[in-house]
């Protein structure tokens, strides 16, 4: 079976409540996207929450959060994500991370 799931990155620069790179204001910042956009996923039933993280931009070293859903539909789920943040603080999402574990491998 086949397992997708997508992670939403934002970069803690962007985020207007911490300025400075504040992590805990950043911290706050992620836990309530991760509120709206877990409950948008959950009320379509079009995803579930998997986990949440704070680090760095392998590319730029830049403080960053972010946080997953396990979900059936790719598109589904971002257009759901997109669709929850909009007009909102959440908005300024840097990245949204699709994965899929299980695939099957052909030679």
């Amino acid at each position: 079976m086949i397992e997708k799931s997508i992670e939403i990155y934002y970069d803690v620069s962007t985020i207007l409540h911490a300025p400075g790179g504040d992590l805990l204001a950043a911290l706050e910042f992620r836990n309530d996207a991760l509120e709206v956009i877990d409950a948008a996923l959950e009320d379509a039933g079009a995803g579930e929450w998997e986990g949440a993280e704070i680090g760095t931009d392998p590319l730029t070293g830049a403080p960053e959060v972010n946080f997953g859903f396990a979900v059936d539909d790719f598109d589904l789920a971002e257009a759901i994500v997109r669709a929850a943040v909009a007009d909102t603080p959440y908005v300024g999402i840097r990245e949204i991370r699709r994965s899929e574990q299980g695939a099957p491998h052909y030679a």
